[in-house]
């Protein structure tokens, strides 16, 4: 397919934009030609062949020629910047890219190849037309004090560094997908096939963590969508929505402090307009699922956004086994989505293998307890963990360390396998509390009718008024009296494991 491109990346960019008081070699696209350049080649199969002009000359002849090697090129790279806007070569390459991508397929499967870099931040109004559709790759940052965009320079420090590094790691991914499209020879990329989901578009606040989900989720397999801005009129806008959310199994939504851009059209911003769609789209797919984020101690900047968040407070009707609000922090939250789609991808390979049961308990003789806590209380716990040893029992602790999906494979396993289960609730939140007391409902239904010989909530220190209000009927409350562990606190929780085993509750 299109063995009549030559290049596989023409980088477009102003040529103020590289310009250094050293000189250029040095310069802004200069490092990014080079850095992607070896991204790039250490993902394909073959090196690429990427194309930068020098603009170290200006005749019309030489114009027409660069202007052919931008018509054979299969990717085109644009560096978006003010300098950009003004410049009339960029101008013409973006357009002579355009014309002639679209007599040979601008976006094969959905996928524009146009890729926007955006070295400088530009109002989306002010940017070219084939331009505004792209979410684009940020190469910057946001000075908090300044509230003025930082550029990622190398000599920025450890920070800028990783950020531009995984920046730049995307885009060399999306590049490559493309390229195994267009070209033959080059490595084919392994397609999503596990499923989409929707990953709604958020505030300036939250792109960060999107990009970091965006990540996680295509490296898990699965497709997410939308890969492009939403329309600014409301009606338009929601078609899109409707489109995008069809056939998916998951909505995800991360909500900032501000309230947002509002299309024309409509009372709602585009947070809250995707957040009210999915929900509509839930009630009419059972199977679909809608979890909301909101960072831990989030405070509105406007008073229609903290409106918006009391209404997904009190009045959002979440569907009970599908759909969550989760007040956490990020990393708490990530944990949960993962756990989430570990419960998907179970049911569907069920669905597959009806005949597959699930895997037997160890049958050793040994009777396991699973000893939950929040990593902060692994300290805390050790005087538990060491009585609960020394009564005979296998006593096994989450897992921390390792990336988020062995870590929910390794917590959901123990789930599976156990025994009973003593929830500590120390230094975790309240929400954190939530997410493992949902964790062992859904552990319940996956067990093949095995129940829990024994579970509890271990209140311990630090006192909270949410620990003081706390009560539940679903399990056996155990309220730690001071600072040090008394064993006759876990009586009434080991009492119902010993008749089991028939034997002593204390050994």
């Amino acid at each position: 397919m299109n063995n009549d491109l030559d290049y596989d990346v023409f980088i477009s960019y102003a040529r103020k934009d590289n310009e250094t008081a050293s000189g250029p070699e040095g310069g802004w696209i200069s490092m990014l030609h080079r850095a992607l350049e070896v991204r790039l080649n250490q993902l394909l199969t073959e090196d690429s062949r990427i194309w930068r002009d020098p603009r170290l000359r200006g005749n019309d002849v030489l114009q027409d020629e660069l202007m052919a090697t931008v018509a054979r090129t299969a990717v085109l790279v644009t560096i978006l910047s003010p300098r950009y806007l003004g410049s009339d070569w960029c101008s013409d390459e973006l357009s002579t890219f355009t014309v002639a991508a679209n007599d040979s397929g601008l976006a094969p499967g959905n996928k524009s190849r146009i890729f926007k870099v955006i070295k400088t931040p530009v109002a989306l109004e002010e940017q070219p037309k084939p331009l505004q559709d792209l979410l684009g790759y940020p190469f910057y940052s946001e000075d908090p004090e300044k509230k003025r965009p930082r550029e990622f320079y190398p000599d920025w420090g450890p920070q800028a560094r990783e950020e531009a590094a995984t920046r730049l790691d995307d885009l060399a991914h999306e590049i490559r997908e493309l390229l195994s499209v267009l070209k033959p020879g080059h490595q084919a990329a392994q397609a999503s096939d596990k499923g989409k989901i929707y990953l709604a578009l958020t505030t300036s606040d939250q792109s960060n963590e999107r990009d970091k989900l965006v990540r996680e989720l295509k490296d898990r397999g699965y497709q997410v969508v939308p890969d492009q801005h939403l329309p600014q009129t409301g009606p338009e806008l929601e078609t899109a929505v409707d489109q995008a959310l069809e056939g998916a199994i998951l909505s995800l939504h991360l909500i900032g402090e501000p309230y947002g851009l509002v299309p024309e059209g409509s009372e709602y911003s585009i947070a809250e307009l995707q957040v009210n769609l999915a929900a509509r789209y839930s009630t009419a797919q059972p199977r679909f699922g809608q979890i909301i984020w909101l960072p831990a101690g989030i405070e509105a900047t406007e008073s229609r956004q903290q409106d918006f968040i009391e209404r997904l407070r009190n009045e959002l009707d979440l569907q009970d086994d599908t759909d969550d609000l989760l007040e956490t922090p990020f990393h708490e939250f990530q944990t949960e989505v993962n756990s989430r789609l570990d419960d998907i991808e179970s049911r569907q390979q069920a669905a597959d293998n009806p005949l597959q049961q699930p895997g037997a308990p160890v049958d050793d003789g040994l009777t396991r307890i699973y000893l939950l806590y929040e990593q902060r209380d692994k300290d805390a716990i050790k005087p538990i963990r060491k009585y609960l040893f020394e009564l005979g029992n296998e006593v096994e602790r989450p897992i921390f360390d390792g990336d988020e999906a062995a870590i929910a494979e390794a917590h959901r396993d123990r789930l599976q396998h156990c025994d009973a289960v003593l929830l500590y609730w120390g230094e975790g939140s309240e929400a954190w509390l939530d997410i493992k007391r949902r964790d062992l409902k859904k552990a319940l239904g996956d067990r093949d009718g095995r129940g829990f010989s024994s579970t509890a909530i271990y209140i311990a220190g630090p006192g909270t008024d949410d620990k003081e209000e706390f009560m539940t009927r679903e399990t056996m409350v155990i309220t730690a009296t001071d600072d040090d562990f008394d064993p006759a606190s876990l009586d009434d929780f080991l009492v119902p494991l010993a008749n089991d085993n028939g034997g002593d509750a204390n050994g």
